[in-house]
């Protein structure tokens, strides 16, 4: 049999996927998708033995961190990808499949808050196991959609066959946790009650129940087209605009729920403390989201009560930032004293990091509420404007080459002070493999005020003309920066420093018991740089999922020996 080269291969994906970030994407989802199977399996063995203590849940809870960043940042690449490459000017559209990730990441990330709560107080034990349990079953879930061809997708997989199969194991692995869930429910009673409304006890358990509103919420509406024509013969598919209209009200409890967690403290406080520590944070939330009414945070335009959207969350960000600037100062005093372990503190300042990664993911959702864009068809010498922006149409341009043919827009682009900013040039690519397939080149010009969208449309080459759409979306980099802070905050609160510092000083017990991994980790790295510079995708995704692979391999054999030995076979 003949074999297809590398550069075969990559002529056959599709235009769409042959995208630098799209080396990464798959497998960080990947890895955070199987990273839960190690908790899972954990929780179904404490359920099956009986022995339901939180210490299989204190050991399991790197393994859950691992898990959720790494599927935090399967979706954040899965966001830029889309921004850069689907050409629509946003990036998220509430895909099925995009949907698919999102849903296990929201109840992930209540079991990542919800596991503190019975660590510190012994409360959520129902809770924990319930989430893994979802978890893990909305992983598969999100794997059968990938895979069954139920849903129309740009990021499913045409003709895959493989779907009942994902939905057989689906079935299987659900079935018997719940069974055994029902059978252990008495010993998986909390040791103690929630004792005031005042806590932060109290506000994780909010947050766990608009956790999963919010994934039943997407369930429900990413399988409306195929519950609507099994029950009405007629497919209804869902807009995005329907989707915001209910998940941003409930993005902004979440950002208050982070708030009043940031303020209160465990066990909570005697009501005349409570004022104390919420006024200053509620006023300057208060001040914040009215007085930026008055610079037009309303926006009738959006329509409803989602007109208020935008300045609510200006509100709340402040608040939220007013608490956590509190816990930051109380997390640096209480370093020095006796009674706090460097790791709890260490773990609590990665936290924090998180929370404030996330209000800087929400200052770019603010942005959202003020894009503006105006699209037109533009000839040579014509010119439009867009946010103080003025586009001028200089004309289309044409190349070929073994790949691709491509046609250009150079457009003129001046800034609102009037000043050259340079010739800017969109672009539409038909790749000869695919050429019913054509991609959207854009170009984004990026600073921390905005970003500035162009995308060249349909195109009229007898007469030069070409359709132009032109996006102006603020903040949008406040989430790039936001995810780059999320991925430090975890390591910080999931790395312990004496690790580095063995490896530093190069003791011999540390370079044999670490060697192999750093080994592995390079490598990984490594080949996914090299894969990435010279822009081979598929063989690069191969090579970091084959690496990847045999190093959990490597590593869950080795578990499994300790286990064996520690154990005496068990």
């Amino acid at each position: 049999m003949r074999r297809r080269s590398w550069t075969s291969l990559r002529r056959s994906r599709k235009p769409l996927l042959r995208n630098f970030y799209m080396v990464f994407h798959p497998p960080t989802l990947f890895l955070g998708f199987v990273g839960f199977s190690v908790p899972m399996a954990f929780a179904l063995a404490a359920l099956v033995d009986g022995n339901l203590d939180s210490g299989w849940l204190a050991a399991q809870r790197p393994w859950i961190l691992f898990a959720w960043l790494f599927l935090s940042i399967g979706n954040i690449l899965g966001m830029v990808w889309a921004y850069e490459e689907l050409g629509w000017g946003g990036y998220w559209g509430w895909d099925p499949v995009e949907n698919a990730s999102f849903m296990p990441w929201l109840t992930a990330t209540a079991l990542v808050h919800s596991c503190m709560a019975e660590e510190r107080r012994g409360i959520m034990r129902r809770w924990n196991i319930l989430l893994l349990v979802f978890t893990f079953q909305l992983i598969i879930f999100g794997t059968f959609l990938t895979r069954s061809g139920v849903i129309e997708s740009v990021h499913a997989f045409a003709g895959a066959t493989t779907g009942p199969y994902f939905l057989g194991l689906m079935i299987a692995s659900g079935v018997l946790p719940i069974v055994l869930i029902f059978v252990r429910m008495f010993a998986l009673a909390p040791k103690r009650s929630i004792s005031s409304m005042l806590s932060r006890e109290w506000a994780l358990l909010v947050g766990n129940w608009v956790f999963l509103a919010a994934t039943v919420f997407v369930l429900v509406a990413t399988m409306m087209p195929l519950f609507s024509e099994l029950f009405s013969g007629e497919k209804i598919t869902l807009t995005p605009a329907f989707f915001n209209r209910w998940m941003v009200p409930i993005g902004l409890v979440v950002l208050g729920l982070m708030g009043m967690c940031a303020i209160m403290g465990w066990r909570g406080q005697k009501s005349n403390e409570s004022f104390g520590l919420f006024a200053l944070p509620v006023f300057v939330g208060v001040l914040a989201g009215t007085g930026s009414v008055f610079f037009g945070s309303l926006r009738p335009d959006l329509g409803g009560p989602m007109s208020f959207a935008p300045a609510i969350s200006i509100g709340l960000v402040a608040l939220v930032v007013a608490g956590l600037a509190r816990s930051f100062r109380l997390t640096i005093l209480e370093s020095g004293k006796s009674g706090h372990t460097p790791g709890r503190i260490r773990r609590r300042f990665g936290g924090q990091l998180v929370h404030l990664a996330m209000v800087l993911m929400f200052v770019g959702f603010t942005g959202s509420g003020f894009t503006q864009e105006v699209q037109g068809s533009m000839g040579p010498g014509d010119h439009m404007n867009v946010a103080g922006y003025r586009i001028g149409f200089n004309g289309l341009r044409w190349d070929r080459d073994f790949e691709r043919e491509a046609v250009f827009a150079d457009l003129d682009l001046r800034d609102p002070g009037g000043k050259t900013m340079g010739v800017f040039s969109p672009a539409r690519f038909v790749y000869h493999s695919h050429p019913g397939q054509p991609t959207s080149e854009v170009v984004i010009k990026t600073d921390l005020a905005g970003d500035l969208f162009l995308i060249l449309g349909e195109t009229d080459e007898t007469r030069g003309r070409a359709v132009i759409r032109a996006v102006v979306n603020p903040l949008v980099v406040w989430i790039w920066l936001g995810g780059v802070l999320l991925v430090l905050g975890t390591l910080v609160a999931f790395i312990r420093p004496g690790v580095f510092m063995a490896v530093l000083e190069m003791k011999r017990e540390t370079r044999s018991r670490y060697a192999g991994a750093v080994v592995v980790i390079g490598t990984v790295l490594v080949a996914a740089l090299v894969a990435g510079l010279v822009k081979n995708l598929p063989a690069a995704i191969a090579v970091v999922g084959a690496l990847t692979l045999l190093a959990a391999i490597h590593q869950l054999a080795g578990a499994l020996g300790g286990l064996t030995r520690g154990g005496g076979g068990r």
